[in-house]
């Protein structure tokens, strides 16, 4: 990405509500629309304010949407963070609750109308999303160790094994809902998908374990 599709977003309250209210007004745009369905203009009649005043924060479509994205995952990473610190909660109660909260993001990511157009038109985005998810699930993957050690995953699953399912995982609920003419919520698939891989790699509670 070069020098001018970076935002410059000036340090004061004004001018971080109004970047807030830019965020909130493209993002239902960028998931109903698509990337290049969406336009900057669209973008700033909808926040009531000048494409001048748009331009000001974000001169390009591809900075607006990257900086959205890098917003979600900000949130997304120090959610999560705090929920892998909590030690005296079992492993995977842990990932159940990361599970639960990044399903937000990943299917904001996987929509539809964003996916293909994303890989298509702003590659330079989508390798950007490829990365945090891949560092994410370094992330995820201290967990799922920790569970090997206190066996709660599956008698005979290594780290390799479970980290391997769980790239095919989210490669295989983004290819799915890339397909077109799915009449399913994308985040209705990512829980799905991610529902069989949790339960898949577990070793079954009994009541009296539980």
């Amino acid at each position: 990405m070069n020098n001018d599709a970076v935002p410059h977003i000036p340090d004061t309250e004004a001018d971080r509500l109004l970047v807030q209210r830019i965020l909130w007004t493209a993002t239902p745009l960028f998931v109903t629309q698509g990337y290049t369905g969406t336009r900057l203009d669209e973008i700033a009649r909808a926040c009531g304010i000048s494409k001048k005043t748009l331009y000001k924060y974000f001169p390009t479509k591809e900075a607006l949407l990257r900086y959205g994205i890098d917003v979600l995952f900000g949130m997304i990473k120090a959610d999560n963070d705090a929920i892998i610190a909590q030690s005296d909660v079992p492993a995977r109660e842990r990932i159940a609750q990361i599970m639960e909260r990044t399903t937000g993001v990943f299917s904001f990511v996987g929509s539809p109308n964003l996916i293909n157009d994303i890989r298509r038109s702003a590659p330079a985005v989508w390798e950007h999303i490829m990365a945090w998810r891949a560092a994410h699930m370094e992330r995820f993957m201290v967990l799922l160790e920790e569970s090997l050690a206190t066996h709660e995953v599956r008698a005979g699953l290594s780290a390799d094994d479970v980290r391997a399912a769980f790239r095919i995982t989210l490669l295989q609920a983004t290819e799915f809902l890339s397909s077109g003419n799915i009449d399913v919520e994308s985040a209705d698939v990512y829980t799905g998908f991610l529902d069989i891989f949790f339960h898949g790699i577990m070793e079954e509670v009994t009541p009296e374990a539980a």
